[in-house]
């Protein structure tokens, strides 16, 4: 699959923007001009750590989490990319693993209400 479309899909996925994050998959720092208390520092930063300090104008970043990191839709560390390219490799998988989920749930549910304590929000 076509990485420009997997990045699409994943920020089309992102419920969350912001206008400073730091991208924890390789330590990057992307700010936008919304931050203006701010925004003299990250751009003196950002001249001189072009690659550390990302500036993307007024344009509004996207991230999402995974594993329990930020990671930011377009950084140039590019995990966002092979995120996307995991879930669309193994998507059959975890469908798989998501029916089998909600198929457990419903047979609890459809058992006694002393069942009912035992539906699980995830399989792990």
């Amino acid at each position: 699959m076509d990485k420009e479309i997997i990045l699409s899909a994943v920020q089309d996925a992102c419920s969350v923007s912001t206008s400073l994050i730091t991208c924890e998959s390789c330590g990057r720092v992307h700010f936008n001009d919304e931050e203006p208390e701010k925004l003299e520092e990250l751009t003196k930063k950002a001249q001189v750590k072009p690659d550390r300090y990302i500036d993307h104008g007024d344009v509004s970043i996207a991230w999402f989490t995974f594993n329990g990191k930020q990671v930011v839709v377009d950084c140039q560390c590019d995990k966002a990319a092979a995120i996307g390219k995991f879930l669309w490799q193994h998507r059959f998988f975890i469908r798989d693993v998501l029916v089998g989920v909600a198929e457990k749930n419903a047979e609890i549910a459809r058992g006694d209400q002393k069942s009912m304590g035992k539906l699980q929000a995830t399989p792990l």
